[in-house]
Parts: structure tokens; C-alpha cells; sequence
């Protein structure tokens, strides 16, 4: 019987060239091996989605940092005015 999984051109094309190019020896394998790949890509693509997540997170987390770092050197330069003004 063969899955419905695989009624498209594109599988039916990749299982015939398992076959071609003895990576599958039969129908069977074939079907086992085009599963097996795309439990693979899906799974590349949930660790791909994770790194880009967590990339992001890294990425605010230094441009909250960089404000920080701004924001304090900031507010030390009017802290030094406001002493400088209070010494005149």
C-alpha cells in the first residue's frame, strides 16, 4: 500500500531516486528513509528557530545594557555640573 503521505510528485520523484541510487532497497526502506529525513529537517528547523530566538535575546539584552551604560554616564556628567555649579 502505498501512504498517502507521499501522493505528490516531489516524494514520489525522491523515493524513486532512493531507489535509483541504492540508498533504499526497496519501496519499503524508501518510505522509512524520506521519513527519517524529514523528521531530521523538521528538527533542525525547531533548533534553527530556537537559535534565532535566543540571538534575539541576546541581542536586546546588550542594547539594554548599552542604554544602561549610557543613561548612568550620563546622569555622572550632570551629577559633575550640578557639583561644579554648587563650588561657584
Amino acid at each position: 500500500m502505498f501512504p498517502k503521505e507521499f501522493y505528490n510528485f516531489q516524494d514520489v520523484s525522491t523515493l524513486y531516486n532512493l531507489i535509483k541510487t541504492q540508498q533504499a532497497d526497496n519501496l519499503k526502506e524508501a518510505f522509512q528513509v524520506l521519513r527519517n529525513r524529514r523528521f531530521q529537517q523538521e528538527q533542525q528547523q525547531k533548533l534553527d528557530n530556537i537559535q534565532n530566538q535566543q540571538n534575539m535575546i541576546q541581542r536586546k539584552q546588550n542594547l539594554a545594557l548599552v542604554s544602561q551604560l549610557l543613561m548612568s554616564n550620563k546622569q555622572n556628567a550632570m551629577q559633575r555640573d550640578i557639583n561644579k555649579l554648587k563650588k561657584r
